[in-house]
Order: C-alpha cells, then structure tokens, then sequence
C-alpha cells in the first residue's frame, strides 16, 4: 500500500538520510568550503602591479684636441724645418666622441708655399708638395687615410675620408703625419700651410 507524504513527511523522512550524508561527506564538503574561501581570499587581496619608466640622457661630445688647442676644430700652423729634403713630421691628435663620427681635414693652400707667394724663377720651387696620414683609433677599429696635399685644398677638397662606421674613440691618440718631398730646388725663404681638422658626430 503506498503511502503519501507531506513536504513536512518527506522533510522528517529524509532528515535522517540527509544528516547521514553531512556527516559521511563532512570533509570533502569542508575541503570544498575552504577551497571557495581560498579562492574569494586570492580575489579579494590581488598583487597590484605598477610599472615605472626610467628614462635618462648622456649629453653628446666630440672633439679634437692637438697642435696645443682644443674644442672640435684645430687650425694650426705647420713647424717643419728645412723642407729642402725629404722628410716628415708626426702632429699628435686626441680625439674624444662618445658617438659614431666623422672627420674633414683642409689645407688652405694644398703645398707649402713660399712666403712671397710669389712665382719662383725658371728652375726653382715656390711650392713643396706634401701628402697626409690620419690614424684614429676606435673602438671598432683604426681610420688610416692618406691624402695628397692637393687633394685638401680649401675649396677643392676631393679626398675621401673615413668615417668610424658604428665605433667611438674615447680619449684616443691619434697622429696626423706631414711628408714632403719637393721635386726641384725650392726658393730660399719660408714656407707654410695650415691644415684644418673638424671632428663631429657623423649625421
């Protein structure tokens, strides 16, 4: 025969059955209830991340130091002595860029010229030719250019000078070496040129 039951019987029916359960799966129900709360924790008290740029400069320098001056240009008048033989003479240079950079050099006369500036009677020189050698270390290697003297000459500069690709030269000696060897007989009296020596960042 069956038998209807109440909510209130099927409450009172079951409690016991439902009591039984609680107590058999209390520990996976308590595990349960401590994972949720552990995930709620983790939710509620998130890291925070904050992220700062750091940003600086170095200011950029390049010159060129010798000939007893400084900054980035050196204009310098040539001491060589007799110049009636061959012979050379080694300027030293110090060179200072924190950045890649190039350098120019110009003569104003492109040979050493007689004072007078004047023509020299048939047989005799007004002007001794000269050729020039750069040396530039770096850090990335050395620039070693040679260069005749004409081929500087202010206005018409036609040398090709290196450049010191993606090297720097902190504090670095360099040299600038004059040789001359005139081709005649050079007029009694004195003989000059100046040469010009701009460093600067390359652009």
């Amino acid at each position: 025969m069956m038998t209807s039951h109440t909510p209130r019987d099927i409450q009172t029916a079951n409690g016991p059955a439902i009591r039984r359960a609680d107590k058999r799966s209390g520990w996976a129900a308590l595990a349960v209830g401590l994972g949720l709360l552990g995930a709620l924790s983790a939710t509620a008290y998130a890291a925070r991340k904050v992220t700062v740029n750091l940003e600086g400069d170095i200011a950029l320098e390049c010159g060129v130091t010798g000939f007893g001056q400084s900054g980035s240009t050196i204009g310098a008048a040539l001491d060589i002595d007799d110049i009636s033989k061959p012979g050379h003479k080694i300027f030293n240079l110090n060179v200072n860029c924190n950045a890649p950079f190039e350098y120019r050099l110009e003569a104003q006369h492109g040979a050493l010229t007689h004072e007078s500036a004047a023509d020299a009677p048939r047989g005799f020189l007004a002007q001794v030719p000269y050729r020039v050698a750069v040396h530039i270390p770096t850090d990335a290697g050395v620039i070693n250019d040679r260069c005749s003297g004409e081929s500087i000459r202010a206005g018409a500069v036609h040398c090709r000078f290196s450049d010191s690709g993606n090297g720097i030269a902190l504090d670095s000696s360099g040299r600038l070496m004059v040789a001359w060897a005139p081709d005649g007989i050079p007029l009694a009296g004195k003989y000059s040129d100046r040469l010009t020596i701009t460093v600067g960042a390359r652009q």
